[in-house]
């Protein structure tokens, strides 16, 4: 029986995806491979490269959001193709992906390439380092907010918030897909609007809550295999997707470790 980790994007959300997988790794859980988008490809790469305890501590070790975004306000009025860049993460990620992984687990980072408007998915078995670290950085490049990478990759959440049906294909009857979200499965309409930004960011990361949602929703539905798929999802809103507040991210962390001892939810 194969098992498969599949993970959702969320921004600064995904240590609370991070947190899960250490707890049913721990727990005896084993994936033969992970795909993710945006921060869910982050912590595919980060777990193959650091091991599941490696992995919070790269999260851990984030501190404000300058520790993964450089901010180009100034540039916007210069036709800037972002509101933020992406230097700091891959730093970051060129350290991580040019040491001998702590696993054999395979890495899939899903991107959608605007030029044709699909998504792509690239793994670790058959990529470069330098190829997982350019398709890693693009899929967690949010169009608008962050540049995009190579002129034009970006998140693969504009297609695939959670690549499931990548997973789905690839396995057989009997197997296992595990699928970890950032959002809450559900009503949005409780979650509160971030005001703690101007006004124009606010409403714009609140749309993009929407969008996230609509499209999770949409990526959950799959059929026809007798394929074992359990989900692990947050039970509340966390907080938006660039509060990179130490503070919450612990809480986040925290919430993690209670949903996958929740023992998650089947689907189908």
């Amino acid at each position: 029986m194969k098992t498969a980790y599949v993970l959702s994007g969320g921004g600064a959300k995904g240590i609370f995806e991070a947190s899960v997988i250490r707890e049913l790794m721990k727990a005896g859980s084993k994936p033969d491979f992970v795909v993710g988008t945006s921060a869910g490809s982050l912590n595919a790469t980060g777990l193959r490269y650091l091991g599941p305890s490696g992995l919070m501590a790269m999260w851990a070790s984030i501190k404000k959001r300058s520790d993964v975004l450089t901010d180009h306000w100034w540039k916007i009025p210069f036709n800037a193709s972002g509101r933020y860049g992406l230097g700091p993460l891959k730093k970051t990620l060129e350290k991580i992906i040019t040491r001998d992984p702590a696993t054999q687990i395979e890495a899939v980072a899903c991107y959608v390439d605007l030029r044709d408007t699909l998504a792509y998915y690239r793994s670790s078995t058959d990529h470069t380092p330098a190829e997982m670290v350019e398709a890693t950085l693009a899929s967690s490049a949010i169009p608008f907010y962050m540049e995009p990478v190579s002129g034009y990759l970006v998140d693969g959440g504009v297609r695939e918030i959670v690549p499931l049906q990548y997973a789905y294909d690839r396995l057989e009857d009997g197997d296992e897909i595990v699928v970890v979200t950032c959002q809450p499965v559900g009503a949005q309409a409780a979650d509160p609007l971030d005001e703690s930004y101007p006004k124009a960011l606010s409403y714009g990361l609140r749309a993009l809550d929407i969008r996230d949602h609509q499209v999770l929703m949409g990526n959950l539905e799959v059929s026809g295999k007798k394929i074992n798929i359990r989900l692990y999802a947050p039970s509340h809103y966390l907080y938006s997707t660039f509060d990179f507040d130490p503070a919450k991210l612990a809480k986040a962390a925290a919430h993690g470790v209670e949903v996958a001892k929740s023992g998650g939810v089947a689907l189908g």
